[in-house]
């Protein structure tokens, strides 16, 4: 086995395998394109020059791509990916390829290692566990058709929603009762190279609540309103102005990485007719 760095021109052989590593994943992954891989890890701050492929011969057998950013206000480095094809799992090809990145990482500054892993694999759970991770939080993701969301109060008078740029996204912020996943910080959602949709609730001119959706994956990523002003429809309308911007031909949207505890949270995408999809296990490594 040999391993070497990647490189953006390899997007392509990087996509083969990643279709070959999880043609029996728990989560459908058939978005995941050419198009999707190569976006989505410049969203999460992919440095190639610490991501790593497996090679046996010529052939690609596995992969781990890596980002860098800040995170809790430290330099950390993030498991965008990692995928290793089923004849040559249960090998140490994952460790192997997370020692030999670690060098790298290392020399850049990073302190921590972060990753998100579903949480019914458990070998994966249990083979990060070994090499130093442990879990910090729980995350919930949900899904629905578009056709089958209900929402049933209107907003308080006054409210207006306006579709605006992601310049605004860190108004979020001061909204948050919990920081978001690496997948949906404002860093990432800032670096998406193609088009987020962002729309903001405001109330003479002040902003109350946003949300953010990434048509390339379906996924919102983000929404969040004002404390003081919940439970008066603000999220509803949110909600209400992106099904009003989403092609017919969606029949799926995601919210993802909500945390397990915002049980506020769960409750509205339930009432409006989500359904829990699966969970996710964020885990952490000092180094």
């Amino acid at each position: 086995m040999e391993y070497k760095f990647l490189s953006p021109d390899l997007i392509p052989l990087i996509h083969l395998t990643f279709h070959e590593a999880f043609s029996d994943y728990h989560v459908d992954v058939t978005y995941m394109t050419e198009e999707v891989i190569r976006n989505r890890a410049t969203k999460n701050g992919i440095d190639f020059g610490c991501s790593v492929g497996a090679f046996n011969g010529e052939n690609m057998v596995g992969f781990t791509l890596v980002g860098i950013d800040v995170w809790q206000e430290q330099l950390s480095a993030f498991d965008i990916m990692t995928g290793i094809t089923k004849p040559y799992r249960g090998k140490g090809i994952a460790r192997e390829m997370f020692d030999y990145c670690l060098p790298k990482v290392r020399a850049k500054g990073v302190t921590n290692f972060v990753l998100e892993v579903l949480q019914e694999n458990d070998p994966a759970i249990k083979a990060y566990s070994k090499s130093g991770f442990e879990i910090v939080r729980s995350f919930s993701c949900f899904q629905t058709d578009p056709a089958d969301i209900v929402l049933k109060n209107k907003k308080e008078p006054g409210i207006t929603i306006e579709k605006i740029d992601k310049s605004h996204l860190e108004g979020a912020i001061e909204f948050m009762d919990w920081q978001p996943s690496w997948e949906n910080s404002i860093t990432s959602l800032k670096r998406i190279p193609d088009e987020l949709i962002v729309f903001g609730a405001y109330a003479n001119d002040r902003l109350l609540g946003l949300l953010a959706y990434y048509p390339l994956i379906r996924w919102i990523n983000l929404l969040a309103v004002d404390r003081s002003f919940r439970r008066k429809g603000i999220a509803r309308e949110l909600l209400s102005a992106l099904l009003n911007n989403v092609d017919s031909s969606v029949n799926e949207i995601k919210a993802i990485n909500v945390d397990s505890n915002d049980q506020a949270m769960h409750s509205f995408l339930l009432n409006a007719g989500f359904s829990q999809l699966t969970n996710q296990y964020e885990m952490r490594m000092r180094l």
